[in-house]
């Protein structure tokens, strides 16, 4: 059977296998060549055709061996190299090698044959340890890869997805305004909402800033629900996106009511910007002006609402208002008398200067004095009696009927001042010093008149 060398996919012999074991020999060939021969179905390795074969199967002796094969012919090959010259042995010649009893000829070309490039012996131990190497350096960068995978999203968790964009929900905020509020800030708006008790205003700003700020709404005229327009400023600090307005300065009204306000957010001064993972949010200041809806109801809720509110309001409550109205026209009648009353004293003779004050004051304490005193207790009576009953807008009227009660007490306080502001002049022949009384005690009941126009006014807008 005739043995080939495989060599870069080129076929070298054939050769008998007494010459393969002489190539070995010689150093030519090493365990890890291949050989090939005719009935195998890949090449395979010089060890492990004869030196683990042998290992198993030691050689039979002389006597033992069957008797002799007869020739093969070799197959067709597609490129057959030149044949070896192989060294003279005392089994081997130019002409042939005998081994039991067969004898093979064994070509040899007139001209030298380049020897076969000697392949690197490799020892097996060396060819088995290369892939277990391969594993153990590759593991130490698998974990470190894992490691950084878990450092960077723990890091986007914690700085970029879940301190930057969400926050507690406060014990009074209702689960549809966090929803409401959350999705604002996931968006980078600004959205507001109102507590269930009425008390508190939340807005929740997308920018990542911190900080004080300040609020101001104004209620459109009959979208809200009550009837005292509402006018309030607030003051809170803006912390993990959200900001709670719980202490209010009402210019008008007296407590927040669900419905549409005039919103105006600004920061005071710039704010600051914590650890952000991902960069700027922008600029450092707020100053956000918009219309928006405070309740907690779904906004068909509010509107069927509001137009109930308004229907009910429009006739209910109307006697209250009109009675009301004639009381604040009352007080504004008897200020004007009051006034018209005081300028006699600046019409006197300086000579009888401070007996017309003491005559002014005699007439205010015997006449408009004791009138005051009885319309401040009526008003305090009527209020008592509202306090007990139910009905629509009730406490807006009790609201009314103790601001009316308090402007009664200050025109009183503000004639005392003006009488004051009279015994101040000490030289009543000098005009300027008339004319600068004079103006201040007009510039007193002015501010009385228009405190109650603007009431009036108020209160007309209801019926």
């Amino acid at each position: 059977m005739k043995w080939f060398v495989i060599k870069e996919n080129e076929h070298i012999g054939p050769y008998a296998e007494e010459d393969i074991k002489n190539l070995y020999a010689q150093g030519k060939i090493n365990k890890v060549s291949f050989l090939w021969k005719e009935g195998m179905d890949e090449p395979r390795s010089y060890k492990s055709l004869f030196i683990d074969e042998e290992k198993v199967n030691p050689p039979a002796m002389e006597d033992d061996l069957p008797p002799p094969l007869p020739p093969e012919v070799a197959p067709p090959q597609p490129k057959e190299a030149p044949p070896i010259e192989l060294p003279k042995t005392e089994q081997a010649s130019q002409s042939g090698v005998s081994r039991s009893g067969t004898e093979e000829i064994l070509e040899v070309p007139p001209e030298p044959v380049e020897p076969l490039e000697e392949s690197p012996v490799i020892e097996e131990e060396a060819l088995e340890e290369k892939p277990i190497r391969r594993k153990r350096a590759l593991f130490p960068k698998v974990i470190a890869l894992l490691m950084i995978t878990l450092i960077g999203a723990g890091t986007y968790y914690f700085y970029g997805a879940k301190d930057s964009k969400s926050f507690a929900r406060p014990s009074k905020m209702g689960v549809r305004d966090y929803k409401r509020l959350m999705k604002g800030v996931v968006f980078n708006k600004i959205t507001a909402g109102i507590s269930k008790d009425k008390t508190t205003i939340f807005v929740s700003v997308g920018a990542n800033l911190e900080g004080p700020v300040q609020l101001r709404i104004k209620s459109f005229d009959g979208q809200v629900l009550t009837v005292d327009p509402v006018v309030a400023s607030s003051k809170g600090t803006l912390k993990d996106h959200l900001v709670e307005f719980k202490e209010f300065n009402f210019e008008k009204g007296q407590r927040l009511a669900e419905g549409w306000y005039e919103f105006e957010l600004k920061s005071m001064g710039e704010l600051e910007r914590p650890f952000n993972l991902f960069g700027s949010d922008g600029a450092k200041v707020i100053d956000f002006k918009t219309r928006a809806l405070l309740t907690t109801k779904t906004v068909p809720a509010f509107n069927k609402a509001l137009s109930a509110f308004n229907e009910k309001n429009s006739d209910s409550s109307r006697q209250f208002w009109e009675e009301l109205i004639q009381k604040y026209q009352t007080m504004k009648a008897m200020a004007l008398k009051i006034e018209r009353d005081m300028k006699s004293v600046f019409e006197s003779d300086s000579s009888n200067w401070n007996s017309t004050i003491d005559a002014f004051e005699a007439s205010y304490t015997q006449s408009h004095g004791k009138l005051f005193t009885a319309f401040v207790i009526q008003n305090e009576k009527a209020y008592e009696d509202i306090k007990k009953q139910d009905f629509d807008d009730n406490i807006e009227v009790i609201a009314n009927y103790t601001r009316l009660t308090k402007l009664a007490k200050s025109v009183g306080l503000e004639t005392m001042n003006a009488l004051d502001i009279l015994r101040e002049v000490k030289d009543p022949s000098n005009g300027a010093a008339r004319v600068e009384a004079e103006q201040k005690i007009k510039k007193l009941y002015d501010n009385i008149h228009e405190t109650i126009s603007e009431s009036v006014k108020e209160l007309e807008a209801r019926l």
